[in-house]
């Protein structure tokens, strides 16, 4: 809401500085410039969030009365499955010198069932006397908590050693695949992702097992980060003693114990285009141990 008095505010300066014949001239905001916004367009919120809270404000410089309509407007998420208005009317009263009033939703979790992340959107429809903001619908995204692979996404802690042996720990993130649930998405394999992770997209791919005990990566991958130009993709290898590079195989992390993965691969990330060796980019036997 602060910004958007912070264009109210800064509208009314524009007026003064253009407006105004003398300096004893007072600057008048038009009232016609007034107008109702969301104050978020976007949420992420995980299904068993329960109710969503959406503020809708009107920026003016004096007080307002006045009524906004909206609707709720279906995604992969539908109203009455996934979704519940507690406003049967569909409209905001803004009275007594209010600014802001609540959109309220039920969020509808479908504990169990697998969904896949759905969505829906909110739109304001119209607000007497007053304008719309330019962006009138606010977007919102449902988490499912179902995912077959909840289990292992998350945030990890690794270990390992580097190329010259020495001791080495990080943080990587196995992701979901938005389309396919046998599949992870790991971001950091070595320190070196995350020293240059303004290069580009890290993420390698890797298949879960059917029974949910291990991870392949497939040797040979490319990432979408680049160094130089973006032809300089880094490719996951393996290697042993003397840097002799795989590029066929796996790379395979067997879950130990609840939460802990270990892989006897020694990892490296080979820059394609500039064939150089940095320490940092190559990893030893390395263990995850989920945060």
């Amino acid at each position: 809401m602060k910004n958007i008095f912070r264009t109210i505010l800064g509208t009314a300066a524009l007026l003064a500085a253009f407006s105004c014949s003398n300096l004893n001239d007072f600057p008048v905001f038009d009232p016609a410039e007034s107008f109702a916004a969301f104050e978020k367009s976007n949420y992420m919120i995980n299904e068993d969030y329960g109710k969503l809270i959406i503020p809708v404000t009107i920026a003016s410089i004096d007080p307002v009365n006045t009524t906004v309509s909206y609707r709720i407007n279906d995604g992969t998420a539908k109203a009455g499955v996934n979704v519940k208005d507690t406003n049967s009317s569909a409209v905001l009263t803004f009275a007594d010198g209010a600014r802001t009033q609540n959109i309220v939703l039920d969020i509808i979790s479908l504990e169990g069932e697998y969904t896949g992340d759905l969505d829906f959107s909110v739109e304001l429809l119209s607000a007497t006397g007053l304008k719309l903001s330019s962006e009138n619908v606010c977007n919102v995204i449902i988490a499912d908590l179902d995912h077959p692979l909840a289990a292992i996404l998350g945030t990890y802690v690794a270990t390992s050693q580097n190329y010259a042996g020495a001791d080495i720990t990080w943080e990587l993130t196995l992701t979901k695949d938005e389309k396919d649930v046998t599949v992870v998405h790991c971001d950091f394999f070595t320190p070196g992702c995350i020293q240059y992770s303004s290069w580009g997209d890290w993420s390698y791919v890797g298949t879960v097992s059917e029974d949910k005990k291990s991870i392949s990566f497939a040797v040979g991958q490319k990432c979408q980060a680049w160094y130089q130009t973006e032809d300089d993709q880094f490719q996951l290898l393996t290697w042993e003693p003397g840097i002799y590079l795989y590029d066929t195989g796996n790379v395979v992390f067997n879950e130990v114990s609840e939460g802990v993965w270990y892989s006897a691969e020694k990892v490296w990330l080979y820059p394609v285009v500039t064939g150089s060796l940095y320490t940092n980019w190559c990893v030893r036997e390395t263990t995850w141990t989920k945060k």
